[in-house]
């Protein structure tokens, strides 16, 4: 069963390109708490893993950002857990640029783009990619085990171009129902079913 969203909800947007310095040096649990109570703030969503492909807590499965000296997330997630907020923890999906670069071939390319050049935008992986899908699940088990949070949003699952300028999920289905969700009655992880919809 999944717990209903609480009413007054703050996303933090927080992708952070590894030429950002000092990231997360000025954070502090009182001020952040404050803040949160000041805004009658019921429900947050904070980062794991970027776009830039960096997460933002002491991962053994991602990579973490090159200039974080602190756990970010789980200093968010003691802060919601002592104030009586829910917290959801975020994970971009198809758009990690740190990946896009250290596995080329693991991009969705569209028909129409030149494939030896990035350009100056996201870069989408495909997750029909067995090595990048497993390394998601184990990253998704890894927040789960170390935050136990109310829930995980996946982020950015795009179509592809086919030749004939049709589009086509990049997640068939024989891999959809290994992406997670939580059983919310106990906090435990469950990869049998996703409840994302099919796929073609």
């Amino acid at each position: 069963m999944v717990t209903p969203q609480r009413f007054r909800h703050v996303i933090f947007d927080f992708h952070t390109s590894e030429h950002i310095p000092d990231v997360g040096n000025l954070f502090d649990k009182k001020e952040f708490a404050s803040e949160l109570k000041r805004a009658r703030v019921s429900s947050i969503m904070a980062f794991a893993k970027c776009h830039h492909g960096w997460s933002y807590y002491p991962t053994q499965v991602g990579v973490p950002h090159p200039n974080l000296r602190t756990d970010l997330l789980g200093g968010m997630v003691e802060v919601c857990k002592d104030n009586d907020i829910d917290l959801t923890i975020y994970l971009s999906v198809q758009w990690d640029e740190r990946e896009a670069r250290c596995n080329p071939g693991w991009r969705v390319v569209p028909v129409s783009s030149n494939m030896g050049h990035f350009v100056p935008t996201w870069h989408p992986l495909c997750i029909s990619n067995r090595t990048y899908l497993d390394r998601l699940i184990a990253q998704s088990r890894e927040v789960i085990e170390l935050y136990h949070p109310a829930g995980i949003l996946y982020d950015i699952l795009l179509p592809f171009e086919h030749n004939d300028g049709s589009l086509t999920f990049t997640v068939p289905k024989v891999y959809i129902h290994e992406l997670v969700v939580i059983d919310m009655s106990g906090d435990r992880f469950d990869s049998g079913s996703a409840g994302l919809g099919e796929t073609e």
